[in-house]
C-alpha cells in the first residue's frame, strides 16, 4: 500500500513538473533563457555541464569555483557537472598539463600509439597502481605511476593530430571508460595548477 501511494505521488509530481515546464518554457525563451526538462539526475548533470562549458568557452567566465553544499543538492549537482566537464578539478586534486613524449604502452597498434607523441592533455597524477587494465582484453598490466586523462577530450585532441589513430580508439575503447592512462615515463609535465 505504501509503495502504491508513493508511486501515485511520484506520478502526480511528474505531471505537475511537466505542466509547470510547459507554462514557463515560452516565457523563458522570450527572455533568451534556454530551458530543458530533464528526467534524471544524469541528464540534468550533463545539461548543466554543457551550459557551463559553453559559457566557459565563450570567455564569459574567467574563473569558476564550485562550493559544495546547498540544501536541495543543486550546488552538489552543479559542482559535479563542472568536474565532469573538466572545468574545475575535484576537491583536493591537482590538475596538470602533460605532453606525451613517447608512444605509450597499451593494446593499440604501434602506429596508433605513436600518434599520441606531442599531444598535450590535462591530467591528474595517480599513485602507483596494482596494474592498469587493458580495455581490450581486461588483463592487468604491471604496476606503474601514471597520469589519467579524460577519455573523450583525449581522443578529441588525438583526432586533430591523427584522425586514423582517433578512429581506432573510437572503435575500441568501451563507451563507459572514463579515463585513459599514460605512464610517468611517457609524459612530460608542462604546468601544474593548485
Amino acid at each position: 500500500m505504501k509503495d502504491r501511494m508513493f508511486g501515485i505521488i511520484g506520478k502526480i509530481n511528474d505531471a505537475l513538473t511537466v505542466f509547470g515546464y510547459s507554462i514557463w518554457k515560452p516565457v523563458m525563451e522570450r527572455a533568451g533563457i534556454e530551458t530543458k526538462l530533464t528526467k534524471s539526475t544524469e541528464e540534468r548533470i550533463e545539461y548543466l555541464a554543457n551550459v557551463i562549458r559553453t559559457i566557459h568557452e565563450a570567455g564569459g567566465i574567467k574563473e569558476i569555483r564550485a562550493a559544495l553544499g546547498g540544501d536541495d543538492g543543486d550546488m552538489d549537482e552543479l559542482a559535479e557537472a563542472l568536474i565532469r566537464a573538466g572545468i574545475v578539478p575535484p576537491p583536493g586534486v591537482q590538475i596538470l598539463r602533460i605532453k606525451i613524449t613517447q608512444a605509450p604502452m597499451g593494446p593499440a597498434p604501434e602506429n596508433v600509439r605513436s600518434a599520441w607523441v606531442g599531444t598535450e592533455l590535462l591530467a591528474v597524477n595517480l599513485p602507483p597502481s596494482i596494474g592498469e587494465e587493458d580495455f581490450t582484453t581486461g588483463q592487468a598490466g604491471p604496476p606503474r605511476e601514471s597520469y589519467a586523462v579524460l577519455t573523450e577530450s583525449a581522443i578529441a585532441a588525438l583526432q586533430e593530430k591523427s584522425p586514423e589513430a582517433a578512429e581506432w580508439f573510437y572503435e575500441n575503447v568501451p563507451p563507459d571508460l572514463p579515463v585513459l592512462t599514460f605512464g610517468a615515463n611517457e609524459v612530460e609535465i608542462i604546468t601544474e595548477t593548485d
